[in-house]
């Protein structure tokens, strides 16, 4: 109510991490004038943030002028194209002629910052760490032709490090700990890594990994193959059959969209069948007749799963895996709740 009645004169003031793109904390954001922390490196008083677009680092373009320290006796200044930010012991390293792998917990023991202008490392110490708050500064006015002016709107960044406590091995820890689960597919710690320590607002575009992926149509013959073909596979989209569910009397699908494809060794794929069917057996025999194995097909249940889990029982077949014969049938698909999904094409 107070800022109702001061509009030009208020001060609200919201703190929070960030959250995922796109959302209305993140709009909010995009139309204020951003301000990053900035601080002075205790080694060569060149300015720079904790902020960085990759990551842990950040890459010294090509026209970059290296900074030296106060101490440059022994200095090797870094080189354009090279990265700044933290830096830690990589996954495998070499001793006394040895290859070993440190633990998370001994990489991230090895954390410490390099300074963008200097390359120097700096280590978490409480001298560097309160020599670098002691520098801090955060000017969020404007400098304009009349002079410096107060936007109305101020986003501040304050990333893990800033705080003079906040150990780099603790960051690093979290980081090595999210990557590790990336590798098993489960990006959610990474996703809030972004967003609770670094301070910024999760996409997609942050974490994808480009593949580059070969789609093409062709008129197969069943009996023949790809060039180094790896295996072949059917996804299929179930949807309602509003008529036929009317004189039934109950829900009932009758409309099905089909894609059949063979994938190389190499990831490339080669469509082999698209379309419509208004019937099971209509899809079924396409599988069928291009040989792609029962237990490759993905059938969507999203909409009515023990129907699903009915024809897929009756489309079970025998195959023998290991010396073993076992039973092999349809792979059934179910998403969550959701009506829409925010796409990010960056």
């Amino acid at each position: 109510k107070r800022a109702d009645r001061y509009p030009d004169t208020c001060k609200i003031l919201i703190e929070s991490q960030a959250g995922l793109s796109g959302e209305d904390l993140h709009t909010l954001t995009q139309s204020a004038h951003i301000v990053p922390l900035t601080w002075a490196c205790p080694f060569c008083g060149g300015r720079q943030t904790w902020e960085t677009p990759n990551d842990f680092g950040r890459q010294r373009p090509e026209d970059f002028k290296a900074v030296p320290p106060k101490n440059s006796e022994s200095w090797t200044p870094p080189l354009p194209g090279t990265v700044s930010g933290m830096k830690f012991d990589p996954e495998e390293k070499t001793v006394d002629g040895q290859t070993i792998r440190p633990s998370i917990a001994e990489r991230a023991a090895s954390a410490y910052w390099e300074c963008y202008h200097c390359g120097t490392a700096i280590r978490d110490t409480k001298e560097n760490r309160q020599a670098i708050m002691d520098s801090y500064q955060q000017d969020y006015k404007l400098h304009t032709e009349s002079g410096l002016v107060s936007p109305t709107k101020v986003c501040f960044v304050l990333p893990f490090e800033s705080a003079r406590d906040n150990r780099f091995e603790k960051t690093v820890t979290s980081y090595l700990t999210a990557k590790d689960a990336e590798r098993f597919n489960n990006i959610l710690p990474l996703q809030d890594w972004f967003m609770q320590e670094r301070a910024m607002f999760y996409s997609p575009t942050l974490t994808h990994q480009n593949l580059h992926v070969l789609t093409l149509s062709t008129d197969l013959n069943p009996e023949e193959t790809i060039p180094n073909e790896l295996f072949r596979r059917m996804d299929v989209d179930c949807q309602k059959d509003r008529q036929l569910s009317a004189i039934r009397g109950e829900d009932m699908t009758g409309h099905f969209w089909y894609e059949a494809a063979a994938v190389d060794k190499s990831g490339k794929q080669i469509q082999l069948a698209r379309g419509y069917a208004t019937s099971w057996d209509e899809w079924i025999a396409v599988y069928k007749r291009l040989k792609i194995p029962t237990r490759n097909v993905s059938v969507d249940g999203g909409f009515k799963p023990d129907e699903v889990k009915a024809m897929a029982g009756r489309n079970a077949e025998i195959v023998t895996e290991n010396g073993m014969r076992v039973w092999a049938t349809w792979t059934m698909m179910r998403g969550d709740e959701a009506y829409s999904f925010r796409w990010d094409d960056g």
